[in-house]
């Protein structure tokens, strides 16, 4: 499950997605701590990434970044959100289809029906599958930083949060990047 941690970013490198949905959900993390002041500097660290990913992907995270940005991110959410349990809580559940991508994708490399059910979102370019992933990135973290994460028990944040982390897993099973080249074709044939 460790490599799941890039393969977002190395799936969507072309598209430039995961600065987008990093940045979509450092947005929320500011919403929903009570202390935003490192979450600002993030914010701030993150746009020019995020500039030369978007529309065309000059730069992405990298394998490196990717673990090390998810590292900053839970980082953020504990120590800004320390003040009230419950934005901790909302402040994690911000990171959204960062982690359920991933676990989506990984649920239709290896469960057989889970296939069946991205094939009828495989007629989706590239570019709408992004701003689909992008909308679906807003929805999810506007509900975690507004509703969860502006609970102050953490035990309620983390049952509100639930629902979206099944709709989370669910919209990265449906909606998820495919893989391109030799590495879909070894998963076609089973070597993977």
């Amino acid at each position: 499950m460790l490599r799941r941690g890039r393969s977002l970013d190395r799936r969507g490198a072309r598209l430039g997605v995961a600065p987008v949905l990093l940045l979509v959900a450092l947005g929320g993390m500011y919403a929903t701590v009570p202390d935003t002041d490192a979450v600002r500097a993030a914010i701030g660290a993150l746009v020019p990434l995020t500039l030369l990913a978007c529309p065309r992907a000059v730069a992405t995270l990298g394998a490196a970044g990717a673990y090390a940005a998810t590292a900053v991110a839970i980082w953020l959410a504990v120590v800004e959100g320390s003040a009230r349990p419950g934005a901790v809580i909302g402040a994690l559940g911000c990171l959204a289809l960062l982690i359920g991508e991933p676990v989506g994708s990984a649920l239709v490399d290896r469960v057989g029906w889970c296939a069946r059910v991205n094939s009828g979102t495989s007629t989706l370019g590239p570019a709408p599958r992004v701003v689909v992933l992008v909308v679906l990135q807003f929805v999810f973290v506007l509900y975690a930083a507004r509703v969860a994460g502006l609970q102050t028990n953490a035990t309620r944040a983390t049952l509100l949060l639930v629902p979206e982390v099944v709709a989370v897993v669910g919209a990265g099973v449906v909606f998820g990047i495919p893989r391109y080249g030799t590495a879909a074709r070894r998963a076609q044939k089973g070597r993977i």
